[in-house]
């Protein structure tokens, strides 16, 4: 007994390893936006680029959104 108290008692001062950041946003100082995205598989490996949202209605109201071209010589 006296040793499950002391493995709960560690268990609950140990913060949280593992936690959720989010949402990842490619807008001017959002979370995610100065990662380094890689495409790949892309015949040529085409950059990801942040543009302005051509359709911000309905879900992804947001101004930005990420770009890719997709190269007709990759992956399937």
């Amino acid at each position: 007994m006296k040793n499950l108290l002391s493995i709960l008692l560690v268990l609950v001062s140990v913060p949280p390893i593992f936690s959720q950041n989010g949402p990842i946003t490619f807008e001017d100082g959002g979370f995610g936006n100065l990662w380094t995205w890689t495409v790949f598989e892309n015949d040529m490996q085409p950059h990801l680029e942040m543009v302005s949202n051509p359709n911000p209605t309905g879900l992804n109201v947001s101004n930005k959104v990420a770009k890719f071209t997709a190269m007709q010589n990759g992956m399937a």
